[in-house]
């Protein structure tokens, strides 16, 4: 079973990544995947990725708020970060 690890909210993403104000899911996972981050499962209208011991959650939506992709941001800095 995985742990989930404590994400702080004041990290900046940074790495190879091309974040816009709104994304598609493809255009998320695609990126990841570039990355290094593997898909995993997805249920629902829910796609999970992993890396390094993190998992994010990325909704498969035609636009993703800027909310949210401030969350998948806040993950994926802390992945690359480890």
């Amino acid at each position: 079973m995985t742990t989930k690890k404590k994400v702080q909210k004041n990290e900046k993403p940074d790495g190879n990544y091309q974040w816009k104000k709104v994304m598609s899911a493809n255009e998320v996972t695609n990126m990841l995947k570039k990355n290094g981050w593997d898909i995993i499962s997805q249920h629902g209208s829910h796609i999970k990725l992993r890396k390094n011991g993190y998992i994010c959650i990325v909704p498969n939506h035609k636009e993703i708020k800027e909310g949210t992709l401030g969350n998948i941001k806040r993950i994926v800095n802390f992945a690359e970060t480890k």
